[in-house]
């Protein structure tokens, strides 16, 4: 008992003593934290998983608004194996940030990914990314983020996962990672905003050429629901932002697997009465540009050049939802 006790005063004293937890160094989301910091200008950022870390090419999407009456400025703030945990709290932390400067009326977009997994993978259980982030709030977020048509199996998984990293969490493990991991020095000038490219590999070649060649003549269409933790999200992260007027957008990203089965979802939603766009660049039928062997780096990843195409064609189909200006631009 008095270890037991001794154990949870020593987590307590570590939880209190150390600053915010989400800022205890834990790449690759630290990297991008430090990025934010160093962007002021940014009044767009894209959110989600390794589908928008490697496909969100912030040059190209700004150049895509080129001729526009507004200019744009993003940040690629997605993360490989990153869940809607974490993207929820880069999206938060952008958010509150939210400064345009300058004379010019500007848009301030949110664009988060719609088909990004709940919690961490099981391997990252342990990881200071994952055991930093999981406090009350963010595990009461993950066990509220499912229905019934995930399925009770799941559902339940979903919140125990979330439950055992914030006991993590809360025990203190995890806090120590200024001293376990050596932080890596500073890239090239896309990555100083986020977007980072690998060189095609053998095995990714292969893969991409074995999708292209095994893929059926006509793919199963998967008609996808929306949770009620999407709505409720989208909500707390507008309630949240430091500007109004902020648009957001749902981003359903492509890979592979879609040249077998792709998903169908509403053109949008709803959220506070305002609709909320869901663009879904997972469909081969609609964008078959996207769908060419040589612009995919892996079966679920897109190259560099695939990514360029991919933010362009992203960027008019935000700029075809965007309200006029100056009315709908981004205010205090």
């Amino acid at each position: 008992m008095l270890a037991a006790l001794g154990f949870a005063a020593a987590a307590a004293a570590i939880r209190l003593l150390l600053p915010d937890p989400l800022y205890l160094y834990a790449p690759p989301r630290s990297e991008k934290l430090a990025l934010l910091a160093r962007d002021r200008e940014a009044t767009v950022a894209a959110f989600g998983t390794s589908r928008v870390h490697n496909g969100f090419l912030p040059s190209a999407f700004d150049t895509a608004f080129a001729g526009a009456p507004y200019a744009v400025h993003s940040l690629n703030l997605a993360l490989f194996g990153g869940s809607q945990t974490e993207q929820r709290a880069l999206a938060r932390e952008f958010l509150a940030r939210l400064s345009p400067g300058g004379t010019e009326p500007a848009f301030c977009i949110a664009i988060l990914e719609l088909n990004a997994g709940l919690n961490f993978e099981l391997v990252n259980l342990f990881h200071p990314r994952s055991v930093n982030l999981y406090d009350l709030d963010t595990v009461l977020f993950a066990a509220s983020f499912s229905d019934a048509s995930v399925g009770r199996v799941r559902e339940i998984a979903r919140a125990g996962v979330a439950l055992v990293a914030g006991l993590l969490h809360y025990s203190g493990l995890g806090m120590l990672s200024e001293a376990l991991f050596q932080r890596p020095r500073g890239g090239g000038a896309e990555a100083e905003r986020g977007f980072v490219n690998e060189p095609r590999d053998e095995a990714g070649r292969r893969g991409v050429e074995a999708a292209f060649r095994d893929r059926p003549q006509t793919p199963v269409v998967a008609t996808m629901s929306i949770l009620p933790g999407n709505r409720a999200l989208v909500a707390e992260l507008r309630a949240a932002a430091a500007r109004r007027n902020v648009h957001f957008f749902y981003l359903v990203s492509p890979s592979l697997d879609d040249l077998y089965r792709y998903p169908e979802y509403p053109a949008a939603i709803e959220v506070s009465g305002t609709p909320v766009p869901i663009l879904n660049l997972a469909r081969p039928d609609r964008y078959p540009q996207l769908f060419r062997p040589e612009l995919w780096r892996d079966p679920g990843h897109l190259d560099t050049e695939g990514a360029a195409l991919f933010s362009r064609i992203l960027a008019e189909e935000v700029k075809a939802r965007l309200g006029p200006l100056p009315a709908a631009a981004c205010g205090e």
